[in-house]
């Protein structure tokens, strides 16, 4: 029997009545293979937006059939499929097949934080009716705007007004005790554009140099970004159920989102606090040691505003009036003198510094990687360069000296986006060649006329036909090569990752090991009970083993890169649980020494932990396993003494590090990190969706808001 016949056979039979025909199927050794699985969750994509030919029982059988030939890979799939995505289907159609899942849980053996995953999704299915009624809401509002819309361009209104949030780092308020924050709103602006190209599309849209001022002035962009945030606040909430394990309770019309373990929510909530404070005090640290050595952009601006006439102009075009940078010659000339240099600014410098420390890389390699060939980093950081002193010299200025009148701001609104159209670029062809301007946007630009998904973080100049849209501040403040690392990580650019960027974080912790009196390797491949694994790290002392799973992973800014990184720590973790057991086995110790100068007796004690270059889920213990940060752990080994925000830890009375040492400080006795998660507390955040109240639990510092 193949699938088809299988399913065919047990949909016509019964799902119950059935396991010696499945249990025969399952013999088959290709029968639950990842590849069959995920083919038949392709099938089953399609086949459940189509009821009338698929019945829930048919749809239902097939999950079932997948879950009894191979439970891990099955709901595996499952969280990956789209089906879970859709606001096609129904929410009975989806509850019926998560509850006769729950109904036979103990046939295919769920586990209970499986069968609380099943549990979580039907209740949390209750908001879909009310989601989809918000996202209609917003799609027939959206769809409106193309009848409406003749006085500018959608694309310009909507960048322009996201642009103006972030240089001003406007907060909007959802009401008293909700906010949304500048970076929301650029993503929700990102999802707006894609809305309304799936919608409307952009080949249609006139003038598009100018703003559409009634989508302002009327608070339709804003409105529409607010319920967007919204929206896209409680998608994330069904994908930390999905990903991440999150539960959802139901009481009638009151749904709560709670982490499985507060323990978990902590550490994940404290590794984004702990990263955005260890770049600014790193930051901080730099520029206070080099400012007297350094040139920063405030200096520099302050000496072209000395040296220069800095003019704008206000500029008539048919009734519509804006401002302007005036591009005269001497400023030109001055701005080259500053663009063009080789040697980076103090800002550029700290930032460059702080970025290569927690990719744990080398400055120098970070910065003459090449994207596309002939073009670098260093080359995409002097373009930011430009966008940098226009927002300086002129945004910045339109903003703080400007009143707050509603002329005045859609004044400034009508300013600061500058499309420039192909061989035409503006502010930029008077300071680089057309050369290193089409290779500047091949990187950052794309045609969003095309199947392309707009996504302002990574590439924030939108194409449409001929004419390149620049959101300046945007471009200007953002976190650039952060976003280009992982963008050529996630598109596998050989040209950039194939060139020694990435350090060997194993290779230099295992360096000062080995400088510590402990011995051991690195990468070391093996095969224990028909399973092949590897070890990252393996050092001992004292007959006590110590295994490590080294994780090199980059700090999220979505919910889909925060599920890779469960994923690497989900791998680690069952790394560790095959090396500890087979670390534990005296045939595979002796197996191990075979060749080896250096031997390992029978161990007293293994000890397993996970090291990640990032600071999320630091201090907690995932599966039995402490996880610990890369750099909190270099300093323990290394200084007797450790100084974190001024409080002092001491570690050891010598310089040695001894086995016990070790022990002590990767069971969390002196982590920093563990002592700020005991003063973390709870707190909620409350929406409201249709009939329905959300409660979603949150932790956060007790001296952080």
């Amino acid at each position: 029997m193949d699938y088809n016949e299988i399913i065919s056979y047990i949909v016509n039979n019964g799902f119950d009545d059935n396991f010696n025909k499945l249990n025969e199927f399952r013999s088959n050794s290709n029968s639950n293979s990842n590849r069959e699985i995920k083919s038949l969750f392709r099938k089953i994509e399609h086949q459940i937006l189509d009821s009338e030919k698929y019945s829930n029982e048919h749809i239902l059988i097939q999950i079932l059939i997948c879950m009894y030939l191979n439970n891990e890979i099955a709901i595996d799939e499952l969280k990956k499929s789209s089906f879970l995505k859709t606001k096609n289907v129904s929410m009975s159609r989806f509850s019926y097949i998560f509850e006769g899942v729950i109904n036979h849980s103990k046939i295919l053996y769920l586990s209970k934080k499986n069968i609380q995953l099943f549990e979580s999704l039907i209740n949390f299915s209750s908001l879909w009716f009310n989601f989809i009624a918000l996202e209609k809401e917003i799609n027939t509002k959206i769809k409106g705007i193309k009848i409406s819309n003749k006085e500018g361009s959608f694309v310009t209104t909507v960048l322009a007004f996201a642009d103006y949030i972030f240089a001003k780092r406007e907060i909007i308020s959802i009401n008293e005790n909700d906010i949304i924050y500048p970076e929301e709103i650029s993503s929700s602006a990102s999802v707006l554009l894609n809305k309304y190209k799936d919608i409307n599309g952009f080949k249609e849209e006139k003038n598009r140099n100018k703003i559409d001022e009634t989508l302002i002035s009327d608070n339709i962009i804003k409105e529409l970004l607010i319920k967007i945030t919204i929206l896209e606040r409680i998608d994330e909430m069904g994908k930390k159920i999905l990903f991440l394990g999150y539960l959802c309770i139901k009481d009638k019309n009151n749904i709560k989102i709670l982490p499985f373990d507060d323990e978990f929510d902590k550490a994940l909530t404290y590794g984004y606090i702990s990263y955005n404070s260890q770049k600014y005090i790193h930051s901080l640290a730099f520029v206070t040691e080099k400012q007297d050595e350094i040139l920063s952009f405030d200096k520099i601006c302050d000496i072209i505003n000395k040296d220069t006439i800095v003019n704008i102009v206000t500029r008539e075009d048919s009734e519509y009036c804006r401002y302007s940078l005036e591009l005269n010659k001497i400023l030109i000339d001055k701005l080259k003198e500053y663009i063009n240099v080789d040697a980076l600014y103090i800002e550029e410098a700290a930032y460059l510094s702080s970025t290569a420390r927690n990719f744990v890389v080398h400055e120098s390699d970070l910065l003459n990687k090449q994207i596309i060939e002939g073009f670098t980093v260093n080359n995409l950081l002097k373009f930011q360069r430009i966008t940098k002193f226009y927002f300086f010299l002129f945004i910045n200025t339109l903003i703080t000296k400007h009143d707050n009148s509603l002329g005045n701001y859609l004044k400034i609104l009508r300013s600061i986006i500058i499309p420039f159209v192909d061989n035409d670029y503006s502010y930029l062809s008077v300071f680089f060649t057309d050369e290193q301007i089409q290779k500047y946007l091949k990187v950052v630009s794309i045609d969003i006329t095309k199947k392309f998904i707009v996504d302002l973080q990574y590439t924030p100049t939108l194409k449409i036909d001929r004419i390149h849209y620049n959101p300046l501040t945007i471009i200007a403040n953002s976190d650039i090569i952060r976003n280009l690392y992982v963008s050529q990580r996630y598109n596998k650019n050989e040209l950039f990752n194939d060139s020694g960027l990435v350090d060997n974080v194993s290779e230099t912790i295992f360096k000062r090991f080995k400088e510590l009196g402990f011995n051991g390797e690195i990468g070391y491949n093996f095969v224990f009970e028909k399973q092949s694994s590897d070890v990252d790290l393996l050092v001992y002392k004292d007959d006590i083993i110590f295994i490590f799973e080294v994780k090199n992973t980059i700090s999220p800014t979505s919910i889909y890169e925060l599920r890779t990184s469960i994923d690497c720590l989900n791998k680690a973790t069952a790394q560790l649980d095959l090396s500890t057991k087979a670390f534990s086995s005296v045939d595979f110790i002796k197996n191990y020494n075979i060749g080896k100068t250096e031997k390992i007796n029978t161990p007293k004690k293994i000890v397993s932990s996970v090291i990640f270059t990032n600071r999320l889920f630091c201090g907690y213990k995932h599966e039995n396993y402490e996880i610990i940060n890369y750099f909190e752990l270099m300093n323990m080994i290394t200084h007797a003494t450790v100084v974190k925000s001024g409080v002092i830890s001491t570690i050891r009375d010598t310089i040695t590090l001894t086995s016990e040492n070790l022990i002590d400080i990767l069971s969390g006795k002196y982590a920093l990190t563990k002592q700020q998660l005991l003063s973390m507390k709870e707190f909620n955040i409350n929406y409201k969706l249709g009939e329905y109240s959300i409660e979603a639990k949150n932790h956060r510092m007790q001296d952080y808001t």
